[in-house]
């Protein structure tokens, strides 16, 4: 998610200990009918702003006008439109940078969604995010050899996309993974 979503945000928060974790808190979520819980509250960051997940599990009212962090525990403090406080600890917020439905803690691909975890080779890589055919950490030449061979099967491993069949799908992904290691 990207903040450009979200209609109004009110205060932004940078993590002194962390520069790349910020909160932002938008007060667009409220209508005339009520809070809708999918349009804003309290986003954060890990990544310095290039991805945002609301974090409003557990907090009573999301609306939220001002923000800051605790300097030295990193707590944040969120304020009401009604004018009063209260701290929340984030560190048990759910982090699911690739949106699959998968917490990143046990994500295959925390970069890129697969909610099916598809690993055919069993080598804790998603098949979407591992085209190292021959499991050496890195994704190279040697990997594109043992592709050519199975261009046109049904390998299980070479068939990135899960589609039952090794093809130039498959073969768009590999060039997207060429010189990363599995995972990235």
């Amino acid at each position: 998610m990207i903040l450009a979503n979200v209609a109004y945000v009110r205060d932004v928060a940078v993590d002194p200990q962390n520069s790349d974790i910020m909160y932002a808190s938008s007060s667009s979520a409220y209508t005339s009918g009520g809070f809708r819980q999918s349009s804003g509250g309290i986003f954060r960051t890990t990544d310095g702003g290039a991805n945002w997940q609301q974090v409003n599990q557990g907090l009573e009212w999301p609306m939220a006008i001002p923000i800051a962090i605790q300097p030295d525990s990193s707590r944040v403090l969120i304020g009401s439109p009604g004018g009063g406080f209260y701290w929340r600890d984030f560190t048990d917020v759910i982090v699911d940078t690739d949106r699959d439905g998968i917490p990143d803690a046990t994500d295959n691909c925390p970069l890129t969604s697969n909610p099916d975890q598809r690993d055919s080779n069993n080598d804790g890589y998603g098949n979407l995010c591992d085209a190292d055919l021959d499991n050496n950490g890195f994704v190279s030449f040697a990997d594109l050899a043992l592709f050519k061979s199975a261009f046109g099967s049904s390998n299980a491993d070479a068939d990135f996309d899960g589609s039952g069949f090794v093809n130039f799908a498959d073969l768009a992904i590999f060039k997207s993974l060429f010189g990363k290691a599995p995972g990235q």
